[in-house]
């Protein structure tokens, strides 16, 4: 039995804007994602596996939040079309499929158009999917329902090799930064082990992957997340009791290689001055701004926004507040038929932060540290855009104007001088919880074939 395991998408098409981590390809995923499935079948893979987070649904829509008019009727159809969107996919790929939600989906809306398959026999293999939850504080738990189909199937006499599928991680421990494992983790893989009925688990959640671990007689992984370039998927061969595992890259090269990019500041540029401060009712697009970011996508550009927002640092409001202004504005300007490809933001506010913690940055403005981080991302040439030229570090790395136009004024808002130190902050993670480099997910049943080049291809939705 050949299987291809894909985690982790983080995909938005009808949904606007992209996920708040940059290297994660939100609006790309629906062409990158058809690809795969072609690319893995054409591999003889038999069925695929999809584990969780197929959607990026932003942490303040599922979170239920309520202090600002998020539009949520409008983000729950969204949702649902772009879950619709995925289902097209994988029922057009000619083979059998399962899909698994994390803690990225919304699971009302995802089992509405995905419905659980808790168990499928296929190949001489029970394939049993587990829709778990990060019920608190983030931790992973396997309860109720989900915990009463783990005793069921342990406990079937005559079961084929079973292969469970889950979003969160059984084994090892990574919960550095963020919990990515379950809280009964050693509990779960001490009964995987010694069942005599499982014979391998996969896992996603935890982005960089792990490599294929062996306890008793059940292997256990976790597959890297496709989002991300490369974009790795895996395929399993299980036979006679026996796993090997082989990952799979994608493409070669970004898909933004060999292209100029266009870096773009936000207030003032693409949205007036008013709304730096507030959330997402206060805002109002720049007059203008979706038909110029139309002709330079038209013009062959990346397109990629890094902005100071101070206003976290001087406690005015939250990261997530901010990703939801950006989220409004990508709404605004896909009505012209723009998009961005990525965005950076910074929160520090100098002297004038509410906290010790929110002062400052050393990867925020003027310092070009995020230019380069998506220039070396996408392997573009830079240009940027700001409001006036004033030559600061940010405007010169990429030739362009002023990296912070709106810096000033909002410092005579808070009350001080008009060029106290920079105001810089903690920023938007550039990588995910925990992470810190890559890792390479190898061993000696690992291994990585030829890569592809990247090939556009059809999908229901010009949107994405």
């Amino acid at each position: 039995m050949r299987f291809a395991a894909f985690a982790d998408l983080h995909a938005r098409c009808h949904q606007p804007g992209t996920s708040s981590i940059a290297a994660r390809r939100s609006r790309l995923m629906p062409r990158l994602f058809q690809q795969g499935l072609r690319d893995a079948r054409e591999r003889g893979a038999e069925l695929i596996a999809v584990l969780g987070d197929l959607l990026d649904v932003p942490g303040y829509i599922l979170s239920g939040d309520d202090y600002y008019d998020y539009g949520r009727e409008q983000w729950d159809r969204d949702i649902e079309a772009d879950y619709h969107l995925f289902r097209e996919l994988l029922d057009g790929c000619g083979l059998p499929w399962v899909a698994l939600p994390g803690n990225h989906d919304k699971i009302a809306v995802m089992q509405g158009v995905l419905p659980p398959a808790p168990v499928l026999d296929r190949g001489g293999c029970r394939f049993v999917s587990f829709w778990d939850r990060d019920f608190y504080a983030n931790v992973p738990r396997r309860l109720d329902r989900e915990r009463a189909l783990l005793e069921r199937v342990l406990a079937e006499p005559g079961s084929p090799p079973q292969i469970h599928l889950q979003h969160y991680v059984i084994t090892p421990e990574l919960n550095q930064g963020w919990p990515h494992t379950y809280l009964e983790g050693e509990h779960l893989t001490r009964t995987l082990a010694d069942s005599g009925r499982v014979v391998l688990a996969v896992s996603g959640h935890y982005h960089l992957g792990t490599e294929l671990l062996r306890e008793g007689g059940c292997a256990f992984t976790t597959a890297p997340a496709f989002c991300e370039f490369p974009h790795r998927y895996r395929l399993f061969d299980v036979a006679s009791g026996t796993v090997t595992m082989t990952e799979v890259p994608l493409l070669d090269r970004p898909v933004e290689q060999g292209r100029p990019c266009v870096f773009l500041d936000r207030d003032g540029v693409l949205n007036v001055q008013p709304s730096w401060r507030s959330g997402p009712e206060e805002l109002t697009p720049m007059p203008g701004a979706g038909t110029a970011l139309r002709s330079l996508k038209e013009a062959g550009y990346a397109l990629v926004v890094v902005s100071s927002q101070s206003a976290v640092g001087a406690g005015y409001v939250t990261t997530a507040v901010v990703s939801s202004v950006f989220d409004h504005l990508a709404r605004a300007l896909a009505a012209d038929g723009a998009s961005w490809d990525a965005y950076y933001f910074s929160t520090g506010a100098g002297s004038w932060a509410v906290h010790p913690s929110l002062a400052d940055d050393p990867h925020g403005k003027p310092r070009p540290d995020y230019l380069l981080r998506a220039a070396d991302g996408a392997r573009s040439e830079p240009l940027v855009h700001g409001r006036r030229p004033r030559g600061r570090p940010g405007g010169r790395c990429g030739g362009g104007g002023d990296a912070d136009p709106g810096a000033d004024r909002r410092r005579r808002e808070h009350g001080g001088p008009a060029a106290p130190a920079r105001p810089t902050g903690r920023g938007v993670r550039g990588r995910r919880p925990g992470g810190g480099g890559r890792a390479d997910p190898g061993g000696p049943v690992v291994t990585s074939p030829p890569r592809a080049p990247y090939a556009p291809s059809t999908t229901s939705s010009s949107r994405c």
